[in-house]
């Protein structure tokens, strides 16, 4: 039995590298990894490696992968290697890293090695995912919804979008930290997940699973009010905005935008932010850290010219209705999940619908935009804040103590070593 085992594990190994040269080697992956984007997310997944015992021997080994790799390309493909693509194969290296260290793990851990290396690969190949499925969105959409955002962004009395744009075209500084935070959100996000995982808590897969069914539900709803941002409509962005007047008698219609993502309603860069905000509650530091990312991730998402400020308000009951609809903690017959899934879903649905059909009300008054996006926010973030409380308790209240002695054991076990499963009760 031991010898089939262990062949069964030099099989997975071969297998694995395999599969990774392969792809390595690929030049469709190193074309497609230049994405500045795509590069950190797959780079993110190094952090991994130290949520388990002996990180600085298994970085070692990501570096040495990552070295024949790159020295690999260079002399057979004579490929010359730019940040992001070394990025990618670090990335890539620590996957593998991962693999290995759940093929070769007792039984007791490789259930959890297994599904943090599935976790990491799913997260990697999320961006390839959305990729592909954008550019179903666009040949399914050549007209885009863009003029009804910008309206009702104007109908505020300014255009965010262009002050935003102007700011950073004037502060070279302010432009070079956006787009880091723009670009490197994936880093964070992770390092939250680790966290997690060191702590060997049962919340550690509660905080991957929002941040990849957030693509996927973005992704549908793309398809409901697809748009692309004002730096895809008006030429010379963020330069010479129209004037107000210009804009309130603006004919507003479907605008055609040929090879353009229809990826602006709502934004998921700020819902992921939102996500992992709301889910570091028990981190002061890392709520520090989302909290600043947050208020760059507005500056940068508008200031690019990627986004409207509406895709930012709407992405509020969205992050809402994924952060509630994916914990498991809480049955769904409970009002405290059922309530935000609820409110989140049809917020959202009643600003596609609002934008969509009734436009022209939002320029009444200036009141009313205002209003309406302020209650969506604040009643999003309260919420949130309500569920948050119960979905990590603090660690003296009688509520946390009744969640952890009803979890205890049985929550994400694929996530927990065996000898946590099954913890003793807690003291009354």
């Amino acid at each position: 039995m031991g010898i089939l085992r262990a062949k069964g594990h030099v099989i997975s190994a071969f297998l694995l590298l395999t599969s990774a040269l392969t792809l390595a080697s690929s030049p469709y992956f190193h074309e497609s990894a230049c994405a500045p984007f795509r590069a950190e997310a797959l780079a993110s997944i190094a952090l991994l490696l130290f949520a388990f015992p002996k990180p600085a021997r298994n970085f070692v080994f990501v570096l040495l992968g990552t070295a024949f790799v790159v020295l690999g390309n260079l002399w057979l493909r004579h490929f010359q290697p730019t940040l992001n693509v070394v990025l990618a194969d670090i990335g890539l290296a620590s996957l593998v890293a991962l693999g290995l260290l759940a093929i070769s793990a007792k039984n007791h851990d490789r259930r959890r090695l297994l599904s943090v290396f599935f976790g990491a690969a799913l997260f990697a190949a999320s961006d390839w995912a959305i990729t592909l499925a954008l550019y179903a969105t666009t040949r399914l959409h050549p007209k885009t919804f863009d003029l009804f955002l910008f309206s009702f962004d104007a109908s505020l009395g300014f255009q965010p979008s262009f002050v935003a744009g102007q700011w950073m075209a004037g502060c070279p500084w302010l432009h070079a930290i956006c787009m880091a935070v723009y670009i490197g959100l994936p880093i964070p996000l992770m390092l939250l997940f680790v966290t997690h995982l060191r702590r060997r808590d049962s919340l550690a897969s509660s905080v991957l699973v929002p941040l990849l069914a957030a693509p996927i539900l973005g992704t549908v709803i793309y398809n409901l009010l697809p748009a692309t941002g004002p730096a895809y409509v008006f030429g010379g962005f963020p330069q010479h905005p129209l004037a107000m007047e210009t804009v309130r008698t603006l004919a507003i219609q479907p605008l055609p935008i040929p090879a353009a993502p229809r990826n602006a309603m709502p934004s998921l860069h700020m819902a992921w932010v939102l996500l992992a905000l709301w889910r570091s509650r028990q981190n002061t530091a890392l709520q520090w850290i989302f909290l600043a990312f947050a208020i760059f991730t507005v500056a940068a998402t508008l200031g690019s010219g990627e986004h409207y400020l509406i895709d930012l308000v709407v992405a509020f009951p969205f992050a809402l209705m994924v952060h509630a609809g994916c914990d498991s903690t809480i049955p769904w017959a409970s009002l405290q999940r059922k309530v935000p899934i609820l409110f989140g879903t049809f917020a959202v649905l009643l600003w596609i619908a609002l934008l969509s059909f009734v436009n022209r009300v939002f320029w009444l008054s200036p009141a009313i935009p205002w209003c309406l996006a302020s209650l969506t926010v604040l009643g999003s973030c309260a919420m949130a804040g309500r569920f948050g409380f119960r979905l990590h308790p603090s660690a003296g209240s009688r509520y946390g103590l009744s969640v952890r002695n009803r979890l205890a054991g049985a929550a994400i076990p694929e996530l927990l070593p065996a000898e946590a499963a099954a913890p003793a009760p807690l003291p009354r």
